[in-house]
């Protein structure tokens, strides 16, 4: 029987004035990918998850769940199963003021 890990991913980490974070990828061994929100995001903002679905380069799409966009609130975590996609972020309604930096983990068996 295999063993369960998890792992810290990169940072998902927002810049000062952007909208979009970083994409990170290196999750394709994962059986699940979660995303921790940090406790100060501005609450007149919505968060949501996007992924890229091939390594072509493809424009990222908001994740959904049951017709509705994955978010993610403040001190909030997400677990994410099936991951199809290459690559994800997080992508902000409107520019933040300040840098907001998302944790982001994986679980893979070994």
């Amino acid at each position: 029987m295999a063993q369960s890990f998890v792992s810290r991913l990169v940072d998902l980490t927002i810049a000062n004035g952007a909208t979009a974070s970083n994409a990170i990828s290196g999750f394709k061994d994962a059986r699940a990918i979660g995303i921790f929100a940090p406790a100060a995001l501005l609450s007149s903002l919505t968060y949501v998850v996007q992924v890229e679905p091939t390594p072509t380069g493809t424009p990222f799409r908001t994740l959904q769940s049951g017709g509705a966009d994955i978010s993610i609130a403040a001190s909030k975590g997400i677990i994410i199963t099936d991951n199809a996609f290459n690559r994800i972020r997080v992508l902000a309604s409107a520019a933040v003021t300040a840098a907001k930096t998302f944790q982001s983990t994986k679980r893979w068996e070994g």
